[in-house]
């Protein structure tokens, strides 16, 4: 059933489906985040104030690939590959880990002492451009 959208609505969907909930996806709240900046300036878990899903569950009880939010269909297949548990899918510590790759990534600007180094010769300099530029290909 079709109806036209209104400037109030929260989410503006053409189409209404009375088993689509797309909830989460309202961010409408009275709480404020006061974000700032630590010793490592912004960091993944110093904006991530907020839990992604829905709290409190750590299984899932469906087993089919309905996104969050829909009603799976009772018709379709049970999947091989089951995920059930948050688990399987989620780490407390993947935000860390990310944060401590990209602060021991090697940077070419930053971990080469290019003022040292001085002119080469052409030969040597040609090879080095036909290495570097195989290496990035």
């Amino acid at each position: 059933m079709m109806r036209p959208a209104r400037q109030d609505d929260n989410m503006v969907t053409a189409i209404e489906n009375p088993g689509l909930n797309l909830d989460w996806l309202n961010l409408e709240t009275d709480e404020e985040f006061d974000i700032k900046a630590g010793r490592k300036g912004v960091t993944l878990q110093s904006i991530n104030q907020r839990m992604a899903g829905i709290e409190g569950v750590d299984q899932a009880d469906w087993r089919s690939f309905a996104p969050r939010g829909i009603e799976a269909d009772p018709r379709s297949n049970a999947h091989a590959r089951q995920y059930r548990d948050k688990g399987d899918v989620w780490s407390e510590s993947a935000m860390l880990l990310y944060e401590e790759a990209l602060q021991r990534q090697w940077s070419s600007a930053r971990d080469i002492p290019w003022d040292t180094i001085g002119d080469q010769p052409d030969d040597i300099e040609k090879a080095m451009c036909t290495l570097c530029t195989f290496l990035t290909q």
